[in-house]
């Protein structure tokens, strides 16, 4: 027992110690530094190396940020790390976007700081992820939900969705004029009870239930009712069940055609 306590206190068993610690970081897909109050690199392991383009962990040891990136971007790592080292709070899940010789960068960092014997901050603990590939698809979805948006607010047709309660969670210019409403704000959470008389509200949630109990399209199916200006309109709609990525029904997407026109002529007919 006593052998053991005096090769851990000796230099050699610290050094081992040392190497462990970093060959375990350097597994680490995250990059973890240390650094002291100056942004020095203490220690880091080797996703933070690479990330700044450093041949080797042990190429950071002493250097900054300002030695690796842009002045820009390495003022902006700075100042989040000053703001852990100036309050003495951790600051959680930062996205930094430095860029480098691979391109632009988002990363979710932390920065905890590390206090000393006498209770002031010392230096501080990173932890960075990369989430550039997250960000890149999350770019790309929101263009396509920009695109798409786009599609269906020029529609020269009625478009809208529902949740399970009925409750209007996304309707298009003509769908809002449709409902005599000002925007498609006032009428999002709404269901066809407050935006009808009860007698149109309870035939349009007669078919909405019917796809929402059942998951089977309603398709062509006619729909009157009296116009914000009191005049009778007919529908022409055509509902589908909206799912989630597990297959179940949340809601429902409804499109419906202003068949009016056509409905008189028959009716001179």
């Amino acid at each position: 027992m006593a052998r053991a306590r005096t090769v851990n206190g000796t230099p050699a068993g610290e050094k081992r110690l040392a190497a462990f610690l970093a060959a375990l970081l350097d597994e680490l897909p995250e990059g973890v530094y240390f650094k002291d109050g100056d942004g020095r690199f203490i220690l880091a392991n080797r996703a933070v190396a690479e990330r700044a383009g450093a041949a080797s962990p042990e190429a950071l040891i002493g250097k900054t940020d300002y030695d690796f990136y842009p002045q820009e971007i390495a003022d902006e790592l700075r100042a989040d790390e000053r703001s852990a080292l100036s309050s003495g709070k951790t600051f959680i899940d930062n996205v930094e976007r430095p860029s480098v010789a691979r391109g632009p960068q988002s990363l979710l960092v932390t920065n905890c700081p590390v206090f000393g014997a006498g209770g002031a901050v010392v230096g501080l603990v990173g932890i960075c992820r990369d989430i550039t590939a997250f960000k890149r698809t999350e770019e790309a979805l929101r263009h396509e939900r920009t695109v798409f948006r786009s599609l269906i607010d020029i529609l020269p047709v009625s478009m809208y969705t529902k949740d399970r309660a009925g409750r209007k969670t996304m309707a298009n210019p003509v769908d809002v004029q449709t409902m005599g409403c000002r925007s498609e704000a006032e009428s999002l959470g709404k269901t066809d009870f407050q935006l009808f008389p009860p007698e149109v509200a309870e035939r349009f949630a007669v078919a909405d239930r019917a796809v929402l109990e059942t998951g089977t399209p309603v398709i062509d199916c006619e729909e009157s009712f009296r116009g914000p200006d009191g005049e009778q309109r007919w529908i022409l709609t055509s509902k589908v069940p909206l799912r989630d990525a597990e297959g179940r029904v949340v809601g429902l997407v409804g499109v419906g055609c202003d068949i009016t026109e056509r409905k008189a002529a028959e009716e001179s007919l």
